[in-house]
């Protein structure tokens, strides 16, 4: 029994990860004309510690690439591709 909620617990560890790193790029998506792309990018930085401080080493190595993923495709001019 405890090994299933150990299970379900990593996977909402996970969940939560990719949540805040979804968050972060709609957060930072109107401050794209503002910020410079270094301060945007230093944004994403954050939340990848703050996550493995809190959630834990697989969750923080699955944000930094999915921050890498939406900081690319969203902020890095050509954007949306």
């Amino acid at each position: 029994m405890s090994g299933s909620l150990k299970n379900q617990n990593k996977k909402r560890n996970y969940l939560i990860a990719f949540l805040i790193c979804t968050f972060t790029a709609a957060l930072a998506s109107p401050l794209r004309y503002i910020l410079d792309l270094a301060n945007i990018v230093m944004l994403f930085l954050l939340v990848v510690f703050l996550i493995a401080l809190r959630l834990g080493r697989g969750p923080a190595v699955m944000s930094a690439f999915l921050a890498v993923a939406l900081f690319d495709f969203f902020f890095v001019p050509p954007q949306m591709s």
